[in-house]
Formats: structure tokens, sequence, C-alpha cells
């Protein structure tokens, strides 16, 4: 068991895009644009850019619409299980950032910041959580951008792979040189490989590394409910043609990692609807060719 605690290493902004470069559609309201892409050619930015994201107001949890903070952001709020999980969609490119609180002591971890919104900040301070670490799933930018302004807001450790560590500092390797993004560097304060069990207060998450979309690909599980940032949609699964991605090995850890995870664990992933383990063995249709 391994605490979440102590911040080694210091590390704002993005411009927002209406633009999603995880994977394939998540979700019906998703629409995507076919292209062969080739990450190192002139056309990088637009490839990068190639699927376009819903609005924000078009996501909801269990069919109930989502709310709107006075900033703009949406929002949703689930307890269950002792749990609570609060998701803000936020810039740069509308990414589901996570906290995820125990109810009783107030611990709390946040996932994946993307920018930070004003609504993360404004629910860690109405609720008096306590965040004990900054998970990150993998490198890329739309999921990054805001970890330094997290880090100096929370005073938390930032914890992902050591495969995706690299990448915090590099913005070719994290793709925030080819958007007008501010992105700030930041180091990584702790990394996993994969099996660990993380303890955060109150708060137990099991580390599970699936690569495919990056090498460094982790998702967490707390309780009854999966972190998958962009290796599993709802509906959908990561794009593999950014460098690191590898579609086999993305089929594998999702049917290895992700799938042997009983029916009921419930999917938060990086982008789009939440679903759940159960839903996606039936119906997903990248894992039933």
């Amino acid at each position: 068991m391994v605490e979440c605690r102590g911040r080694l290493a210091h590390a704002r902004r993005g411009t927002h895009r209406a633009a999603q470069w995880a994977g394939p559609p998540p979700q019906p309201t998703i629409t995507c644009k076919s292209r062969e892409t080739n990450v190192h050619g002139p056309d990088v930015k637009a490839d990068f850019a190639a699927c376009y994201c819903a609005r924000p107001g078009d996501l909801s949890l269990d069919g109930a619409p989502g709310s709107k903070d006075p900033f703009g952001s949406l929002t949703w709020e689930k307890a269950c299980m002792g749990l609570r999980v609060f998701s803000s969609v936020v810039p740069p490119l509308d990414v589901n950032a996570y906290v995820v609180s125990d109810e009783a002591t107030g611990d709390a971890v946040v996932i994946d910041p993307g920018d930070f919104s004003h609504a993360i900040e404004r629910h860690i301070a109405s609720n008096r959580l306590k965040v004990h670490c900054i998970l990150l799933t993998h490198g890329h930018f739309d999921h990054t951008t805001g970890v330094a302004h997290a880090v100096r807001a929370t005073g938390a450790p930032v914890v992902c792979h050591a495969l995706t560590a690299p990448m915090l500092a590099d913005p070719i390797l994290n793709g925030a040189e080819f958007f007008d993004t501010n992105y700030e560097p930041v180091t990584a304060d702790r990394t996993v490989e994969g099996g660990e069990t993380l303890r955060a207060g109150a708060l137990e998450i099991a580390v599970l590394h699936t690569p495919g979309h990056t090498r460094g690909d982790t998702c967490y599980r707390i309780g009854g409910e999966l972190f998958s940032g962009d290796v599993l949609f709802n509906g959908g699964i990561g794009r593999t043609d950014l460098p690191g991605g590898d579609h086999q090995t993305l089929l594998r850890s999702i049917r290895e990692r992700l799938f042997t995870l009983p029916g009921t664990t419930r999917v938060h992933p990086g982008h789009g609807q939440p679903t759940t383990i159960d839903r996606e063995r039936r119906t997903n249709p990248f894992l039933n060719e």
C-alpha cells in the first residue's frame, strides 16, 4: 500500500477549442472526421484536431442532464457507497475532470484536471476537501494543461505512470506544441507501474496499466468507480494513431484489465458520458468485431 502524500517538485491554462483528439466517437452525439494521420507531417495540427466533440450541454449522467455553473462549465455530481464523484467538462478539449471524495472524511483526489476549472476549485473549497494527490491517466495536454495550477491550488503531489512522466515536461510529446495553449511543464512527484494500491486518506485506489492510446495509459479504480481516461469510452475506445498508440495493445488492455472487472463497475471516461463495464462488454462496437 502506497500513500499519496508530500509534494517533491512544483511545476495554466490553455485556449478552449471544441475539438477532441482522444479517440473515436464515444457516443452518438460525437462526430468524427476520418482521415489518415501522419503525426510528424505538416498537417499534424489538423490531425490532432480531427475529431470534434459535442457541446458540453449534450452530456448527461444516467440520462439526467448535467448543470451549467456560472462560468459555463458543465458539472455533475453523484454519490454512491460513501464516495462522491464530481465532474466538470473543462478546456482545452472538453475533458472530463474529476474530483473523487470520501463523504465521511473529505479525503479526495483529483483525476485529470484538464484546465482545472473554477467549478473544480469551488467544489474543493466549498466542501472543505483534502486533496491527497492529482492522478493522471496519461500525458496528453488536454488532460494535463492545468496540472501546475492544480498543484498550486491544492499543494497535492502529481502521480502518473513512469512512461507518462516525460510527457508532462515536453509540449511536443504531449501535443501542446500544436495548439494555442499556454502549457506549463510539470514534474511527476511519484510514478507508478500498474498493480499498486494507493491510499489517499480513506480512499483506496487500484492502479491499472492499460497501454494502447499511449504507452503510459493508466486507469484508476476506486470502489465501484473506474476512471478510464482515453482508453475506454461510452461506445468507443481511444484513438491509436498518435505517438505511443497501438490498436491491438489497446484492445488487449481493455479485454484483459478492464473487462475482467465486475460488470456493475461504473466507467468514467476522459470524454463523453459515463457507462458501465457490462454495457461496454455487450455493446461496444470496437470490442465486438
